[in-house]
């Protein structure tokens, strides 16, 4: 594959750093949006071996679309991130 032979990143892991770039652009205010629904708030852990602050995921019931937008995207792998 042309990928494995030129060292490639995916277009899977390259849309998944760009959504982490983003995140933390609006967790560092560097980037002011104005949401429709506000993104999850920010909430103090109780993990110590994680960071302090992760985002609390969108509940989505009657919704699959929703269930793939931006803030539900990135919270699982943005919360697990490492220090």
């Amino acid at each position: 594959m042309k990928i494995v032979k030129l060292d490639l990143t995916t277009l899977e892991e390259r849309k998944l750093r760009g959504d982490l770039i983003q995140q933390f652009k609006i967790v560092n205010n560097l980037d002011q949006i104005e949401w429709h629904y506000p993104l999850g708030q920010l909430s103090s852990r109780y993990d110590t071996r994680s960071h302090n602050f992760g985002f609390d995921k969108q509940l989505v019931r009657n919704c699959s679309q929703r269930f793939n937008f931006f803030t539900n995207r990135t919270t699982n792998v943005w919360n697990t991130r490492p220090r």
